[in-house]
């Protein structure tokens, strides 16, 4: 049995509000429903498709994204949904063509599974895991353009800024920092070298490893320990800057026990650590360490000598060239896993951590642990050689406001309703002025115009009940038209 399954296995039946032939995979006559389904596919509804991009940066981040999950067999209710192809899911696609039909299925399949999971953290979830919650939700989706047509009002700045939890903003994140790239290495010679460099450890293998229990040291020790060694091993290969990625998603296993003569399967839940590491050689020293056309992988062991051969034998090396827009792409990106391109790499620098498959107590201590945590780190000459983040057009105290302090979407709320307040004050004075005016002429014919105080009294005495302020903007706004 695929580990994370029972799990993420259906639970009762419960009312449908899509095709009454279909079950929440989208299975004829199938018999799988889930509690969360029907919210879940009510929101994924409610944000409808403008258009689906087919330029290289869309299918880039569909690559990042929807590669990841189909090449971990874990995702089953993902798969499922792309290979059952659920009728809501296909609705308004019909003029696309197969290949965008398909990337809307993806996306939709994606977003349906992520508001699920999201749904069942919210049953054992306290007041600040809640807000959080509800952020990732809001969170405007990515892969394809998509109007909110659902109630209230939602706009492109409505993101979460939680990297690491939400799909979209990862995409986001990841597509930002390889135009980053693209824009910081166009200066460096055309015969840049890139080494990539991939490892994971799971929580069940530090357990043979190291002595260390605490979730928060663990995470320090495979740092240190992968983290630096990996990055000397770069060097070592010629590398003078790059980047170092650290991810954590959810490991699910199930491990066998023996309880007398019987055999077991006992769950067991932790976390899986992958580190990568993308290093650029440039071109004079790429000649000098590669003079024979060719490098042999053996030659590791001379300059690897001084660090742990046990860590870096699980090292995958991959040597690519950062002249070529395809390798860059497959470096940060990776492939999906459908490609036919003739390359070993199917994972790049980042890979999407399926955190749907967690539960509680795995997402809240990812949480908890990934706070504050840089989602990359760069090194060497590649720390001023990548331009600076880009910033959004808009107000210098909102300029990547969601990501950087949750006042944020507070202060968006209390300017929408003080201008609600103001354009329902500005209404009710205009209808008012007219009644005003002529009760005003009706008394007092060529005196002089009342103050603030005297209309007031006066008009409370007519039983109109209005404020110091709508008094003010009443005498200034008769003294005005009077002169």
């Amino acid at each position: 049995m695929e580990a994370g399954r029972p799990r993420l296995a259906p639970a009762i039946k419960v009312d449908r509000l899509h095709d009454e032939d279909e079950d929440d995979l989208g299975e004829d006559r199938g018999k799988i429903y889930f509690p969360e389904a029907n919210s879940a596919r009510d929101r994924v509804r409610k944000w409808a498709i403008q258009s689906v991009g087919n330029r290289p940066r869309d299918h880039a981040v569909r690559d990042l994204l929807f590669g990841a999950l189909q090449r971990d067999r874990r995702n089953w209710i993902f798969s499922k949904l792309v290979k059952q192809k659920p009728r809501w899911m296909m609705r308004d696609t019909f003029g696309l063509g197969d290949p965008l039909r398909m990337s809307v299925l993806k996306y939709r399949a994606l977003h349906f599974c992520h508001l699920m999971h999201l749904a069942r953290m919210r049953e054992d979830a306290d007041e600040q895991s809640t807000r959080i919650i509800e952020r990732l939700e809001r969170c405007w989706p990515t892969t394809v353009q998509v109007e909110w047509t659902g109630a209230g009002q939602r706009t492109t700045q409505d993101l979460c800024g939680y990297a690491r939890h939400c799909p979209f903003c990862f995409g986001r994140r990841v597509l930002e920092l390889y135009e980053r790239l693209l824009a910081g290495l166009c200066h460096l010679n055309s015969g840049l070298l890139l080494w990539l460099g991939i490892t994971s450890v799971t929580d069940t293998e530090l357990d043979e490893i190291c002595d260390v229990q605490a979730p928060r040291d663990r995470l320090t020790h495979v740092r240190k320990e992968f983290g630096l060694a990996m990055q000397q091993a770069a060097k070592g290969l010629g590398g003078e800057g790059g980047l170092t990625v650290f991810q954590i998603g959810p490991h699910l296993a199930q491990k066998p026990v023996w309880h007398g003569n019987e055999r077991a399967l006992q769950e067991q839940i932790g976390f899986n650590y992958r580190i990568a590491v993308l290093a650029g050689v440039p071109a004079v020293a790429a000649r000098e360490l590669y003079a024979g056309g060719s490098f042999d992988m053996s030659d590791l062991d001379v300059r690897m000598a001084c660090h742990d051969r046990g860590l870096l034998d699980r090292v995958e090396w991959h040597l690519l060239s950062a002249a070529n827009p395809g390798e860059m792409r497959r470096a940060v990106f990776g492939c999906p896993p459908s490609s036919k391109s003739n390359t070993s790499v199917q994972e790049g620098l980042f890979a999407f951590q399926p955190w749907m498959l967690a539960n509680f107590r795995q997402w809240q201590e990812h949480l908890e642990l990934t706070r504050h945590q840089h989602l990359f780190d760069t090194w060497g000459s590649w720390k001023t050689a990548l331009p600076a983040a880009p910033r959004a057009e808009s107000p210098p105290s909102m300029v990547n406001a969601p990501t950087r302090r949750g006042k944020y979407r507070g202060r968006l709320a209390l300017q929408g309703k003080n201008q609600e307040r103001q354009d329902n004050a500005s209404a009710r004075r205009v209808a008012l002025l007219p009644n005003v005016q002529g009760l005003l002429a009706g008394l007092h014919g060529d005196q002089q115009p009342l103050g603030r105080v005297e209309l007031k009294r006066l008009l409370h005495a007519r039983g109109y009940q209005v404020s110091d302020r709508d008094c003010r903007w009443l005498v200034r706004h008769l003294s005005t038209n009077s002169t």
